[in-house]
């Protein structure tokens, strides 16, 4: 008889929280079958402030995890979800939760490190990165870098202020506002846990973990979506939406961060000349569908910013179909989809 396994990708997750602010973002944990057969599973909470969704699934799967702070006082919180499936091997499994809550402070506080275009945790050298808290800058209600700060083709470090250092190393600050920053990952060729730290006028916020990862490829979407921004070829023109699909024959252009090393090799903080192209050419499909993928370059006059243009073939899938990335066996987020209609 075919036995499945149970496999969760995490087993520990850390929320923090500002008593009075906004509540992190929700994080998400895989569940995939390491064995044969059909994986059926539920997940459920044991804490009053940690919730679960969905609670229940057959196959690989993603839990969303998020919490619910009010009426907490300030402490550390320990909760777990517990991952259950019967029949299968490796089960149960349990998620531990732990959750810090500060008074409230004039101090910067991180509540979440996530890829700039996912919005997912998993950042990478030279990625786009988005930084989620409180009194990350003075700036109100916020504002990106001016063509003035970029100086000789290098970006600035620091804006009114608020600057950031990623694994220790000083990060190129793009956005900034009180609850978010957008800022480059400096060049690093650590993986693996590393300190961010916020630096708001002479204030310093408690080191936050992040995951430094080699690759961590991401589409940049629609904001409030799970729509990639897709340009067609040549004219640039918007696809890939109800309004506008895609075509069987057409070359998109895909718009991306996280996706690799470049040949030659590009440092991060600097406008990129050329258009150096990625070491290794990424793996898209639309569907179940290998695109051929025809380049994977850094945009010129840019920082960060992939562009991966493919060509959809005749047996592309029609409908609303998901679209995924893999670099290096780093995969993109599950769950994003285009709009590919018949000629």
């Amino acid at each position: 008889t075919p036995a499945p396994a149970l496999a969760v990708a995490k087993t520990q997750l850390q929320f923090a929280y500002v008593a009075g602010s906004t509540a992190p973002i929700a994080q998400s944990v895989a569940i995939s079958n390491s064995g044969t057969g059909t994986l059926t599973w539920s997940a459920a909470s044991d804490s009053s402030w940690l919730s679960v969704s969905p609670a229940s699934g057959t196959g690989a799967g993603n839990l969303s995890i998020s919490i619910s702070p009010a009426g907490l006082t300030p402490a550390t919180y320990t909760g777990h979800i517990q991952v259950s499936a019967s029949g299968a091997a490796s089960s149960p499994q349990s998620v531990t939760v732990t959750l810090t809550i500060s008074p409230p402070s004039t101090a910067p506080v991180i509540t979440g490190v996530v890829n700039g275009a996912s919005f997912q945790p998993g950042i990478e050298s030279g990625s786009w990165v988005t930084i989620l808290g409180s009194n990350l800058s003075n700036t109100s209600p916020g504002r990106t870098w001016k063509a003035s700060e970029i100086v000789n083709g290098n970006l600035p470090q620091s804006l009114d202020g608020t600057s950031v250092t990623i694994d220790g190393k000083p990060a190129y600050v793009y956005y900034i506002s009180p609850g978010q920053l957008n800022v480059q990952a400096p060049t690093d060729s650590a993986t693996g846990n590393v300190a961010v730290v916020v630096t708001n006028n002479s204030q310093t916020s408690a080191v936050f973990s992040a995951q430094l990862e080699n690759a961590s490829p991401a589409f940049f979407l629609y904001p409030g979506t799970t729509r990639p921004i897709v340009s067609h070829f040549p004219d640039y023109a918007l696809v890939g939406t109800s309004s506008a699909p895609a075509h069987p024959g057409d070359v998109l252009i895909l718009w991306a961060t996280g996706f690799g090393v470049t040949s030659p090799a590009t440092p991060a903080g600097i406008v990129v000349t050329g258009a150096p192209a990625t070491a290794t050419l990424p793996v898209i499909t639309v569907g179940t569908v290998q695109m051929p993928v025809s380049a994977a370059v850094l945009t010129p006059g840019s920082a960060g910013l992939y562009q991966v243009a493919i060509q959809l073939p005749t047996t592309v899938p029609t409908g609303t179909v998901a679209i995924q990335a893999s670099v290096g066996g780093a995969m993109s987020p599950a769950g994003t989809t285009i709009v590919v209609s018949a000629q």
